[in-house]
């Protein structure tokens, strides 16, 4: 997939997110814009709001000025107008790199790409045979957003301390035990894989009404069930409900970020759902970005749970298969919520309270 993965230019990735940069970036974009500011000084404004007094910063990092909710040099041709009026030299990296990931262990640099591309979507799709190239052809334009190296501490299934080579051995024998699994449901084959992996019976479901799902409120009853079958919610476990709560996840609900609108430019209609969440489910167990906030494979469970519970809130919430995957993505891997989700001091995140959720009954 990394290799078949080519831009459309439809300019969904300059919209409805943040980009950011480093300063070096911000530097040499703002002295450029001051030395054209384009026909009509069309630039000026933006080139001001790169400025050290007013550009608008995130954990530290500068971030592209916008107009409204897209990116303000989005044109209306769709195309980056920096790139196109100042060249390659002032295009930010990240926007070159971008729909690839990648993450870098000790033996092997993995490449995979990022969901909330439309390009990538169809992709998942519509490949069917499941494969990443751990070395593609050629040089593709990787961004490392993960480094797992021997610095790190990792930890086995029981917690207890292991390498970062072992910690991989483990991962890629847990990997191709997922993928080897028959059951075709996305559910019921990591809960029969994290029972068979760790020796715990999952908990028993608990349930939660639609039109909960749909306002994004995590409701009490619902908590007192976790806590009783669970006996501990992960103490984050409100960032999974609060976060997409409609008063701050308006952006979200626009028509553009939505997958149905794919299949109107030529994308896939009448998608077997499930053949394709569990693939993607495979993609992301394969280069789980994610683990740089907790190596342990019991992170890994709660995480992939947690992804479910998600996926059944976006579905609930209207989003289509392959727009829910998109949320799944911008949630879990663009951002650090999963951390948030669970916490990074507990060595053992409870991945049955999240199989309890993920397995939530919609009534009503």
């Amino acid at each position: 997939m990394v290799r078949a993965w080519a831009c459309k230019k439809r300019g969904l990735c300059c919209k409805f997110q943040l980009v950011q940069i480093d300063e070096v970036e911000r530097k040499r974009i703002r002295r450029k814009i001051a030395e054209d500011p384009g026909e009509g000084g069309e630039y000026a404004e933006l080139g001001e709001a790169l400025s050290d007094e007013n550009v608008e910063r995130i954990d530290g990092w500068p971030t592209l000025p916008r107009k409204e909710s897209n990116c303000g040099f989005l044109g209306a041709d769709s195309l980056c107008g920096l790139r196109k009026r100042y060249g390659e030299s002032v295009y930010p990296q990240v926007c070159k790199k971008f729909p690839y990931l990648s993450m870098l262990t000790p033996d092997r640099h993995l490449f995979d790409l990022s969901f909330q591309c439309p390009t990538a979507l169809e992709l998942l799709a519509t490949e069917t045979d499941f494969r990443v190239d751990v070395e593609p052809e050629g040089e593709p334009p990787v961004e490392r957003v993960a480094f797992l190296t021997e610095d790190r501490e990792c930890f086995d299934l029981q917690g207890q301390r292991i390498s970062v080579t072992a910690f991989w051995d483990l991962h890629w024998s847990l990997f191709e035990r997922f993928r080897a699994r028959p059951e075709s449901n996305p559910t019921e084959r990591l809960l029969a894989f994290a029972e068979e992996v760790t020796g715990e019976e999952a908990a028993s479901p608990a349930v939660l009404r639609r039109d909960i799902w749909r306002r994004g409120a995590f409701e009490p009853s619902v908590e007192r069930e976790l806590l009783r079958l669970a006996g501990e919610v992960p103490e984050g476990l409100h960032w999974l409900w609060i976060w997409i709560a409609p008063q701050d996840y308006t952006l979200d609900l626009q028509p553009e970020p939505r997958a149905e609108g794919l299949a109107e430019r030529g994308g896939p209609s009448g998608l077997d759902e499930e053949a394709v969440f569990m693939r993607y489910l495979l993609h992301r167990f394969h280069c789980p970005v994610f683990y740089i906030s907790q190596p342990n494979p019991r992170f890994l469970l709660s995480t992939f749970f947690a992804m479910i519970a998600r996926y059944r809130i976006e579905r609930a919430r209207g989003f289509d298969v392959l727009g829910a995957i998109r949320q799944l993505d911008r949630f879990f891997i663009h951002t650090s919520n999963p951390g948030a989700i669970f916490g990074t001091e507990s060595t053992f995140p409870s991945w049955r309270a999240m199989a309890s959720l993920a397995r939530a009954v919609a009534v009503g």
